[in-house]
């Protein structure tokens, strides 16, 4: 077929697309994108070059003279000046494809504005959904995988296996949204690291049992092992190297000794802190308990505590147990439960956010304020560098093809001031 001509031609639904979705691409952005929301983002003409440049204080200046009350000249103490180090941040990119065909597009251009939105608009918001859906994934879990093998795998029939999460790994937000996709298997995610000889796409999501089963793309299904990180294809490359962002679960992590060029193993105030409640159910006692963590590295602020459905589901349940019922009690009427939790604490208020992506036996809490977005660019489907293009033609192919591109990276200022939350257990379990 031949390509586009007249009101057909891609210049035409450059400006279809233009006035038709730049207004309200934005209201795009999928509900479960939480971090992507509620982040602040860093504009590149605010940013240092290529990548983002942080002054961090690693340590404060110590040389403090005492002198006392009795007025005398005394010689002051040897300096021992601060340390300060900048943390790089390099945006990780980010891009999606979709193609529709030429009947498609050409009768809808051809019918006007409203026709072509109506032709285009599933693809549009897939592709949106995708993006602020991997975007979401790799701001929490980037670096540390979505999930760890528990058990051997099984394989029903050829060419297929059947894996089971871990329980305190388990988050059914992430694999239902990721039907479809391809994922690599690495035996650890540390030095030393292997990739497993296999990728496999993922076709059924089984949350009652945990079971996620993968149809072979390539190599050997019984490479894969028990205690293996499950990775989207390609996010990792190497032991050590990423093609994604670390994430807030890896930047907050008191294991985490070498971050954007700065070693922090010398300076307890860019360790992340872990509290471990040991296979109990988290409470607000405990939630309070561990925030302590993080006020006692400078946290004197409000923060957010991110929680999967069962943990949110244990907190909503205590909430209710403890409610005291006033006059607007109604025996007409019962409603229980609550959208929001909201605990008060010396540092301020702690604000409960239930997160479909965060695994069940982890949480995380820190401040909002403490976090940016950093990159050229948010999500965008005009071509970088091509102002107000969208559309190109697919060489050897009756289709035209947009993307959906962004380079971004989150990045924890003060990582102390974070805690992450482990060993959650719940009443179901």
């Amino acid at each position: 077929m031949a390509a586009y001509s007249g009101a057909d031609t891609v210049s035409t639904l450059d400006g279809l697309f233009k006035v038709q979705y730049a207004p309200d691409l934005n209201d795009l952005i999928p509900q479960f994108a939480i971090l992507n929301r509620d982040i602040k983002y860093v504009p590149a003409d605010k940013q240092n070059g290529k990548y983002y440049a942080v002054p961090c204080v690693l340590r404060s200046n110590q040389g403090v003279t005492y002198l006392g009350e009795s007025g005398n000249v005394n010689l002051l103490t040897t300096p021992i000046n601060a340390v300060m180090k900048e943390a790089n941040v390099f945006g990780s990119e980010l891009n999606i494809r979709g193609q529709l065909s030429y009947k498609a597009l050409s009768q809808a251009a051809s019918a006007g504005a409203r026709a072509f939105k109506k032709a285009s608009s599933w693809l549009v918001e897939d592709m949106t959904n995708v993006s602020y859906t991997r975007l979401e994934l790799s701001a929490l879990h980037g670096q540390v995988g979505l999930g760890v093998v528990s058990g051997a795998p099984t394989s029903p029939v050829s060419n297929v296996i059947d894996v089971v999460i871990s329980e305190s790994e388990w988050a059914a937000g992430i694999w239902v949204v990721l039907e479809g996709a391809e994922f690599e298997f690495w035996s650890s995610i540390g030095v030393g690291g292997v990739k497993r000889n296999y990728v496999g796409q993922l076709t059924k999501v089984t949350s009652d049992t945990r079971t996620l089963q993968f149809s072979t793309v390539s190599g050997v299904d019984s490479s894969v092992q028990s205690g293996d990180y499950i990775f989207p294809k390609g996010a990792k490359t190497s032991d050590i190297a990423y093609n994604e962002m670390a994430g807030l679960f890896k930047q907050y992590s008191p294991s985490t000794l070498d971050l954007f060029g700065i070693n922090r193993a010398p300076y307890s105030l860019l360790q992340g802190n872990e509290y471990d409640l040991n296979s109990t159910q988290l409470t607000s006692a405990r939630v309070v308990e561990a925030a302590s963590l993080a006020l006692d590295k400078g946290l004197m602020s409000d923060a957010t505590l991110l929680v999967g459905t069962k943990t949110f589901a244990d907190l909503n349940a205590e909430n209710m147990g403890l409610r005291m019922y006033d006059s607007s009690f109604s025996a007409a009427k019962a409603e229980n439960g609550t959208k929001e939790i909201v605990y008060d604490h010396v540092n301020g208020k702690i604000k409960v956010i239930c997160h479909p992506f965060v695994k069940g036996g982890q949480a995380l809490l820190f401040s909002m304020d403490d976090v940016l977005m950093v990159g050229s660019s948010r999500p965008t489907f005009e071509i970088p560098g091509m102002q107000d293009r969208f559309f190109r033609l697919v060489d050897g192919s009756n289709a035209v093809e947009m993307q959906n591109y962004c380079d971004l990276a989150v990045f924890a200022h003060k990582p102390g001031q974070g805690v992450i939350l482990t060993g959650i257990t719940h009443s179901d379990s």
